[in-house]
């Protein structure tokens, strides 16, 4: 299988332009059995700013919905498996990129917050929340900003190692650049997480 092949030395010759068959994993790769049978259809591509990434066709009549790819690699390699005989299947990689749509009638607090949530640009760089995480509220109150932000914060995440450094990175980056942001109180789905120290501007 295509997604055996995708460890720390294949991402290493990629990065250093010395991957000179590449095209062995990326793109549409049949699976077969022993007999020659196709069972199945692996689908790998390289996204690094994408939020998500899906295969459509007339297989699944386009729709993005269907066949979600997996994000499987902290520099942003998208991977699935569809099962079924597609050969000669036409499709396409239907890929969202990191965007807020500058029409949002949101604050400058808010408006920033969705813009760190979706990651850096680099894709030497990971998330620091769950790629999905949206912002429910925020709004600032006596030099404090109250930021709550949905549920999806704490599902698992292969590239979240420490759950508090992250929050304080987080917290970090907003006071930074917000000199009327001395505090920040953060909510996970209206409840405060636990956390052992609290980042305030001196």
């Amino acid at each position: 299988m295509i997604r055996e092949k995708i460890d720390g030395q294949f991402m290493y010759y990629l990065d250093q332009g010395l991957l000179h068959d590449a095209y062995k994993v990326f793109g549409a790769h049949l699976h077969k059995d022993s007999n020659g049978a196709i069972l199945g259809c692996e689908f790998c591509v390289l996204a690094p700013n994408a939020t998500k990434v899906s295969v459509v066709g007339e297989f699944n009549s386009y729709n993005p919905d269907k066949n979600m790819m997996e994000r499987i690699d902290e520099k942003g390699v998208y991977y699935t498996y569809i099962e079924g005989n597609l050969e000669w299947a036409r499709y396409k990689y239907r890929i969202e990129t990191r965007y807020v749509p500058i029409n949002t009638p949101v604050n400058k607090y808010e408006y920033y917050i969705q813009e760190l949530l979706l990651g850096p640009v680099s894709e030497h760089c990971s998330p620091v929340f769950y790629t999905e995480t949206r912002v429910l509220s925020c709004f600032l109150k006596d030099s404090v900003l109250y930021v709550n932000l949905s549920e999806d914060m704490m599902k698992a995440d292969a590239f979240n190692t420490d759950f508090q450094s992250d929050i304080d990175l987080f917290k970090r980056n907003i006071i930074k650049n917000f000199p009327k942001v001395k505090q920040i109180e953060l909510f996970i789905g209206g409840v405060k997480p636990y956390v052992e120290s609290e980042v305030k501007k001196i």
